[in-house]
């Protein structure tokens, strides 16, 4: 990825062994967006004539919008800061594809990602990720930890897997439903609430109570600040599958089937836009 990290404790693992600063991460992927959202360069003239006008005519960027795939990371990938307004349209994106696997996938997923035998054949493999357990110390435990450090080095990849999905499960859990605020956005409705504070000082009587409807209405938008970084889209499962006992690649049979992922995650997409358009419809 372009920011040479996967996010986690664990993200260099199969990386380059440093990142971009966070300034050319965002150049990079504003080159990327740019990429992605503009039309084939073999399409594009300076000039008009049939050819452009019959593309005009048929390019289906300028009928729908067109879908960009990104990973619901955090604010940060690793050292990288994820810009704010990539952000921001990340946590308001229309859509949003929770893929949900059976266990034994997502741990054998883990393990073919972070522990196959070419990453394993790297002498500092061992150590960097008996290292990165113990980065996660504070929140795992100390005896938590250490047992898993011990799994590491016994070469039980799939319980290290294991143990740690529990740690990691309730933090995308969280990311998904939660509110992310921005640093910025808690500030600016604490400062809000101190204005209504102080608002409230040196009023007695009648100015105390039209000091109150102030402090109420002080409140009331604070809060809105605070919600307006919610997801504004729509939370919609998708289940992925393994590939099974008969796979012709002869795949372990609890790997991730990607290839049938993708298309239900497109037919998942294509159900939700026939579902906006049919509210459109009756909106009309």
């Amino acid at each position: 990825g372009l920011a040479a990290h996967s996010g986690s404790a664990f993200g260099w693992v199969g990386r380059p062994p440093a990142q971009p600063t966070s300034e050319h991460f965002g150049n990079l992927v504003a080159i990327q967006w740019v990429a992605l959202t503009s039309p084939p360069m073999d399409k594009v003239s300076a000039g008009s004539n049939a050819d452009d006008d019959e593309y005009e005519k048929n390019d289906d960027s300028k009928k729908a919008p067109r879908w960009i795939f990104v990973e619901d990371e955090g604010p940060h990938v690793g050292k990288c800061s994820v810009d704010p307004g990539l952000f921001a349209r990340m946590r308001h994106a229309p859509l949003v594809v929770n893929v949900v696997a059976s266990r034994a996938t997502r741990l054998r997923t883990l393990v073919e990602d972070y522990a196959n035998d070419a990453h394993r054949a790297d002498p500092a493999w061992q150590d960097a990720m008996d290292e990165s357990v113990g980065k996660l110390r504070k929140r795992l435990g100390n005896e938590r930890a250490e047992a898993l450090r011990v799994k590491l080095r016994e070469g039980d990849f799939a319980a290290v897997a294991d143990g740690l999905l529990e740690y990691y499960d309730g933090l995308y859990d969280k990311h998904l439903g939660m509110k992310r605020v921005e640093k910025r956005e808690k500030q600016a409705a604490r400062k809000k609430a101190e204005r209504a504070e102080g608002a409230e000082d040196g009023k007695d009587g009648d100015d105390d109570a039209r000091g109150s409807r102030e402090i109420s209405r002080e409140e009331t938008e604070a809060r809105l600040t605070l919600e307006q970084a919610a997801r504004a889209g729509k939370v919609v499962e998708c289940r992925a599958r393994a590939v099974g006992a008969n796979d012709r690649e002869g795949r372990h049979p609890d790997s991730l089937d990607v290839d049938v992922l993708v298309g239900d995650i497109l037919k998942t997409v294509a159900a939700f836009e026939a579902e906006e358009a049919l509210a459109a419809e009756r909106a009309e």
